[in-house]
């Protein structure tokens, strides 16, 4: 699957379900005739939650603004599969919006000439307080529940992509120097979760084996509440907070 965008570009921080900010934000700064990226944890986890959306969706309509969304950690993943392999229910929910998008994992997206790729999940460091469900997109019945923590919630599969790309939009990436590495002496949920370390460990090591694979020049991703622009290894990284929009630009 591939996406071209042409035009202003912004990637917008973890919103948890919650479009009221976002909204403001919009008709505070008046934005209009641009393009919206939700960068992962978007509050999708059944199917009556397409409610949090409509509101959002009929503003952007109103200001020519076109918004796609891809998964995070506290996304169901069910929702977020390719048209073609969508449950009823999933085609249904994406279905009540016009400017409201999906982006599925992986796809290739090309914003005014740059060539990027879209990968979606994250691990989740408070997996042993949430209720553990593994998404199934044919078992159309759970998508109506609640649930929280998917047991496929990580980043995809990467193999077989031989391509570099000049950008990465992701939900997770690499840790902002602000945020100090997670230990059991700053983060509770170790008590409760002995395999945390490996769980964490784990992803960190994907996360450098995907910019070695992908080689690119920047980086965007939410996750981390918090914002932060730095470099890791030679890839100009972004951290995107809560709420907060920031151009996306080569």
């Amino acid at each position: 699957m591939k996406i071209e965008i042409t035009g202003d570009v912004y990637g917008v921080g973890d919103i948890h379900g919650d479009t009221s900010v976002l909204r403001l934000l919009i008709e505070f700064e008046d934005i209009t005739d641009c393009t919206l990226i939700l960068l992962g944890d978007i509050g999708i986890w059944r199917y009556r939650d397409y409610k949090h959306f409509l509101k959002f969706d009929q503003l952007c309509k109103e200001r020519n603004i076109m918004c796609y969304a891809f998964r995070g950690n506290h996304d169901n993943p069910a929702f977020f599969y390719k048209p073609e392999e969508q449950s009823p229910i999933a085609k249904r929910f994406w279905d009540k919006f016009t400017n409201f998008k999906v982006i599925p994992d992986l796809t290739r997206i090309i914003i005014n000439g740059a060539n990027g790729i879209v990968i979606g999940g994250a691990c989740s460091i408070d997996r042993s307080v949430r209720r553990s469900f593994i998404s199934e997109y044919r078992r159309y019945g759970n998508l109506y529940k609640l649930n929280d923590w998917w047991e496929d919630e990580t980043l995809p599969n990467t193999n077989g992509i031989d391509e570099k790309f000049d950008f990465i939009l992701s939900h997770t990436g690499p840790r902002p120097p602000k945020c100090p590495p997670l230990t059991k002496d700053n983060c509770v949920f170790f008590k409760h979760d002995y395999f945390l370390n490996d769980y964490i460990n784990s992803e960190n090591k994907r996360l450098e084996e995907i910019r070695e694979q992908f080689k690119p020049k920047r980086w965007w991703f939410g996750h981390y509440h918090i914002n932060q622009a730095f470099d890791f290894i030679d890839t100009r990284c972004t951290a995107v907070d809560i709420n907060y929009l920031t151009p996306i630009r080569m």
